[in-house]
C-alpha cells in the first residue's frame, strides 16, 4: 500500500495511513454496537447515543493514530470524569477492541500498536483500583 500526496508516491508513516480512514470506521461502529450491550462495560452507556459516541471516537482515534484531528469532544479526563471506571472495565474494552480488530482483518502489528496507545490513556479515563497499577 502507498500514499499519494504533494510529494508523489510513498509509503504510509502512521498507524492512520496503514490501517485506512474506511477501515478505522468500520472498526469502532462494530466496536461500540458491541459495547453497548456488553454485560461488563455496557452499563457506562445507559441512556448515550450511540451514534453520537461513534462519531467522537471515530474522530478521537482517527487523531490519536496520525490522521485529521477533527476531535471537537470534550478531554478524556472531563468526559470520563463523572463515570467510575476502574482498570477491570479497562481490560474489557481492550479485550472488546482486540476482538474486534481481530475480526476486522487489523494487521498484527498495527492491532498491538493501536492498543498500546488505547493503554496509555488508561490512566486519564479510570479510576485507581485498590491494589492494582
Amino acid at each position: 500500500m502507498y500514499v499519494v500526496d504533494q510529494e508523489g508516491l510513498r509509503p504510509p508513516s502512521s498507524l492512520y495511513e496503514q490501517i485506512g480512514a474506511d477501515l478505522i470506521a468500520r472498526c469502532l461502529t462494530v466496536f461500540y454496537e458491541r459495547a453497548f450491550t456488553d454485560g461488563v462495560i455496557g452499563h457506562f452507556f445507559f441512556g448515550k447515543d450511540l451514534v453520537h459516541i461513534t462519531n467522537q471516537q471515530i474522530d478521537f482515534a482517527t487523531a490519536m493514530l496520525g490522521g485529521p484531528r477533527h476531535y471537537r469532544g470534550k478531554p478524556l479526563a472531563v468526559a470520563h470524569a463523572h463515570l467510575d471506571i476502574r482498570r477491570p472495565h479497562f481490560m474489557r474494552r481492550q479485550v472488546l477492541m482486540r476482538e474486534v480488530l481481530d475480526e476486522m482483518g487489523v494487521a498484527a502489528h498495527l492491532r498491538d500498536a493501536w492498543l498500546a496507545l488505547e493503554e496509555d490513556l488508561r490512566p486519564v479515563v479510570t479510576r485507581p483500583t485498590k491494589g492494582l497499577p
